[in-house]
């Protein structure tokens, strides 16, 4: 076994994934409060997918005509091989979140194919949009789309690139002459590149391909089709490093043959405002929605010209807000995403859903959810005036797709049930001397879950074995095992501890410590920064092991970890590296950021 160190160390997970700071024009931005009473909403039913496999993750849900649901997101399945394949996961659910059918895709012979967004077609299917990669034979992300009948089965995929760009389908629509259009984040090897909107017929066939560059750093986060048969893309343009005069939310509009009609930016100079979603409003116009880094939340009402007719802000007292997607509602409108309090590692993220009237002004504030998602997707409107969103759980050291209904905002408000406790792991392996924490939940009737670690009693069966101190840390005193208890409320929950010797081969190169020269990393998708590995042996003389050391990467989708201890950003994303020496081995956290505000 290997002696694993984990430090913990206050992270804030967010503060990195946002780079970029606004100054509103005091012309047209109203800011109004966040007085609006954030409550527990009523949750219907909360489903859980994939589960059967490596692990899972949920991007995206859409409603479908027949009251049910399209979900997008990838799959981690083991081929037999030692390694696992990502492949992209699209679920039809019904209207109780009950599986229809389900898709996973391999293109190719790639290694990892994400499903970003689908959207219904005209002819009863769907058109999923997503990204590609093989690492041996291609060295960038390429757009993905897939063609779904009724019945979930493929009818055409195909890949787009340039070549040299990193690219991802995040936003896919169907035009009005039936072929499809996609954009989404693209960035390359030097930590910008240009934005992009693809054009395909109803085959797949690329028809066009256009790029822009409106400044030294762009992207585009979402587009949607035109009644003229063109359509509009939102997005952002901002500096590579820190902010600029240029810096602002940006809005495209193209016509049928993806030549530039007129572009926006909404924002004074050194605003670093990304616009992320736009949807049509009832007179021709569009409703866009921004954010910027000092958690600001923007929507923009604007004319068939993308003129600004009014704008409005708000910010929350009561965590910090990232939305992803903005809705229409019987009302007005919403945003959806998540809430995060804390920080690294007891930072808790909810489900968000700000709900707006007509003219822009806040309604109400719904927070809910298990306090412990690892990561919340996009979500949708519901037919019923409820709202669905999607993300990734963690439970037992695995990580799976997550729907979670919830009930229209007007109906009656039941406060859930506290039911019972569990920890978070199952079971837990440590060594001799090592220090190992523990996460308690209270687990409520509607399904959420809240951390309790710092309210619960804990004890040890054996504490010549293992002691357990009152924060849930437990300590490995010798080889055996043994069972630790925690109780809140009259509700116990137990977890087994098996305590095995520490490795050493009885040589200084295996008595000691190993460590980098960090815990936490942090890097922009696109470059790279090298770690040190250190041995301090059983006479306290301290040793560079890099060379002799191996690496690897929790997620080579967020990062790669090569043999000479390089860290390379490949996607924005959380996950963890480890270093390996002489049966001994040492984890640490790795934030990947894009070069401004990710959408």
């Amino acid at each position: 076994m290997f002696q694993s160190i984990i430090r913990k160390t206050s992270y804030a997970v967010a503060s990195l994934a946002i780079l970029s700071g606004i100054v509103i024009n005091p012309g047209y931005a109203s800011p109004v409060s966040a007085s609006a009473s954030a409550h527990k909403p009523v949750i219907e039913w909360s489903h859980q997918y994939g589960k059967d496999q490596l692990n899972s993750n949920g991007r995206s849900v859409t409603a479908t005509e027949d009251g049910g649901y399209i979900v997008t997101g990838d799959i981690d399945e083991d081929p037999g091989s030692g390694y696992g394949i990502t492949k992209a996961y699209i679920l039809k659910l019904d209207a109780s979140g009950k599986m229809q059918w389900d898709q996973k895709i391999q293109h190719g012979d790639s290694e990892y194919t994400y499903a970003h967004q689908a959207a219904p077609t005209r002819d009863g299917g769907y058109i999923v949009s997503g990204a590609t990669k093989n690492y041996d034979g291609r060295p960038h992300n390429v757009v993905f789309l897939a063609k779904l009948n009724a019945q979930g089965n493929v009818e055409w995929e195909n890949e787009y690139g340039d070549g040299y760009t990193n690219q991802y389908g995040e936003s896919v629509v169907q035009a009005e002459d039936g072929g499809f259009v996609v954009t989404g984040y693209s960035v390359t090897s030097y930590g910008e590149a240009p934005a992009y909107v693809l054009k395909t017929d109803a085959q797949g066939k690329k028809l066009w391909y256009k790029k822009f560059r409106f400044g030294s750093n762009q992207y585009f986060n979402d587009v949607i089709a035109t009644p003229d048969g063109g359509t509009i893309a939102v997005g952002t343009l901002n500096s590579v490093i820190g902010t600029g005069e240029d810096d602002a939310g940006i809005a495209t509009k193209l016509n049928a043959n993806g030549e530039e009609v007129w572009t926006h930016k909404y924002a004074q100079p050194n605003s670093g405002r990304s616009a992320y979603a736009i949807i049509p409003s009832d007179d021709d116009g569009y409703l866009i929605a921004s954010r910027t880094k000092d958690d600001m939340n923007l929507l923009t009402k604007t004319d068939a010209s993308g003129e600004v007719i009014w704008e409005k802000s708000s910010t929350s007292q009561d965590g910090r807000e990232l939305f992803t997607e903005l809705a229409r509602t019987k009302n007005g409108y919403a945003l959806i995403g998540q809430n995060e309090k804390g920080s690294y590692p007891d930072e808790q993220n909810r489900f968000e859903i700000l709900l707006l009237d007509q003219s822009g002004e806040i309604a109400d504030r719904l927070i809910f959810g298990d306090a412990n998602l690892y990561g919340i997707g996009k979500g949708t409107y519901a037919p019923d005036g409820g709202f669905v969103v999607t993300g990734q759980a963690h439970e037992n050291n695995k990580y799976f797709l997550q729907l979670t209904k919830l009930a229209a905002p007007d109906q009656p408000q039941v406060d859930p049930v506290l039911t019972g406790i569990k920890f978070t792991d199952s079971s837990k392996k440590i060594l001799v001397g090592e220090h190992a924490p523990t996460v308690v939940n209270a687990v409520y009737s509607d399904g959420s879950a809240t951390g309790l670690t710092d309210e619960v009693t804990f004890s040890s069966d054996d504490e010549h074995t293992a002691v357990v101190d009152g924060k849930g840390q437990i300590t490995g005193i010798k080889p055996g095992s043994a069972t630790i208890t925690a109780v809140y409320q009259g509700l116990q929950a137990q977890l087994k501890v098996e305590v095995s010797e520490t490795p050493g081969n009885g040589n200084p190169d295996g008595e000691g410590t190993f460590y980098l020269d960090s815990d936490e990393y942090s890097l922009t998708a696109g470059t790279s920064l090298d770690t040190i590995a250190f041995f301090k042996d059983k006479d306290g003389k301290i040793h560079d092991v890099t060379k002799d050391a191996a690496f690897k990467s929790d997620n080579p989708k967020v990062v790669e970890y090569d043999e000479d201890g390089n860290i390379i950003g490949v996607h924005a994303g959380i996950t963890h590296i480890t270093a390996e020496y002489k049966g001994h081995s040492y984890r640490a956290l790795v934030q990947v950021v894009r070069t401004s505000v990710p959408k």
